[in-house]
């Protein structure tokens, strides 16, 4: 029988300095050589020992690989452009884009399941997410004349990705979709001419990219936090996130996913009700945020928990995943430190007893 309330990460967890520098292309141009690879192993292993310590049941490997959650990409695939500016790291395409390393996703997960004996997840951007962050209407358009070009050649190496990572043995694979999730916010919307189509483009790019793929947990993150910005303020506010407003508006489109898990944001107030849940597809399973991943925020155990069991009203025990809101790193910097993130976890951990106790 499977263990009530799991506990997760979203995926990224903050890189101190040495692993930021570590992984910075500026520093370090000789990433495939056998010292770089030992420093780097070596650092994983503590963030995977790190997560096994406080208490988490699905684990990452902190994404310490990557400069970005988006910008992963471009180490998959030949084609892209790559800038540094203040502090962060973009990538657009400007070339037709070709394999570059191939089962990449598939590698680092195996070395995360050597490490572990936990249950495992690897996160993968988006088509539409990907589209929307590295194309450019001025250097893009000679290779791709549009976007929408762009995003169904990436979803083919998406899936091929997606079919290795299933014959490596990890448990859940996480498509991060932050760009369909700004829909719910009508001030976003009114840049659109038409956001109903956009978000069909969206559902169209993830189910081309999971279609046939079966037996295996996949999860849709659907992430509204602007960035690291929502990460520095320690009083934490709407302001801090773009996506404002309930899931109604993108919920018709979440039900024509073809995922089996819906990862979603709770723990601040500009989510909304919790009875959206009673909307998403039926069998699929909940990552439900239910910890404020901003810095200087505090959720004890028991806030926790009062959040997941007022969710439980519209939705079952057995489908709820405890989640934080969000990854604690997406990009290559963070301001929430890795004592903060353990706190948070060992408290969300803490919660996942409390409810066991009172519902197992």
């Amino acid at each position: 029988m499977s263990k009530l309330f799991p506990t997760a990460v979203i995926g990224s967890m903050p890189r101190p300095k040495y692993v930021q520098d570590l992984i910075n292309p500026e520093l370090n141009k000789n990433v495939d050589s056998e010292d770089y690879q030992k420093k780097l192993q070596t650092a994983i292993k503590f963030i995977i020992q790190f997560q096994e310590s406080a208490g988490i049941d699905i684990i990452s490997d902190g994404e310490w690989r990557r400069l970005s959650y988006v910008g992963v990409i471009a180490d998959l695939l030949n084609g892209f452009e790559r800038t540094h500016k203040n502090g962060l790291w973009w990538h657009t395409v400007t070339n037709k884009v070709s394999l570059n390393r191939k089962n990449l996703f598939a590698d680092e997960a195996k070395f995360i399941l050597e490490s572990t004996k936990c249950k495992v997840k690897v996160a993968l951007p988006s088509p539409f997410l990907i589209g929307a962050r590295m194309w450019n209407e001025e250097k893009s358009r000679k290779v791709y004349p549009s976007r929408y070009e762009f995003m169904k050649e990436i979803a083919k190496y998406l899936k091929d990705e997606i079919i290795e990572l299933k014959k490596a043995g990890v448990s859940i694979i996480q498509i991060d979709d932050p760009n369909l999730c700004l829909f719910v916010d009508s001030e976003y919307r009114k840049k659109f001419d038409n956001p109903e189509a956009e978000c069909e483009q969206a559902v169209e790019l993830i189910n081309d990219t999971v279609n046939g793929i079966d037996d295996i947990q996949i999860a849709l993150h659907l992430c509204r936090s602007s960035g690291t910005r929502s990460r520095q303020i320690a009083t934490q506010t709407s302001s801090g996130f773009v996506g404002k407003g309930n899931y109604d508006f993108i919920l018709p489109y979440l039900q024509k996913l073809k995922v089996n898990q819906f990862a979603m944001e709770f723990a601040n107030s500009d989510a909304g009700s919790y009875s959206v849940l009673e909307h998403l597809p039926k069998n699929a399973k909940i990552g439900f945020g239910c910890v404020d991943v901003g810095a200087g925020i505090a959720d004890t155990s028991e806030k926790i928990a009062e959040r997941v069991e007022n969710a439980l009203q519209y939705t079952s025990k057995e489908k709820i995943i405890l989640n934080p809101d969000c990854g604690f790193a997406p990009g290559n910097q963070a301001n929430v430190s890795l004592d903060e993130a353990y706190v948070k976890l060992k408290e969300m951990a803490k919660a996942a007893e409390i409810l066991r106790k009172k519902y197992g």
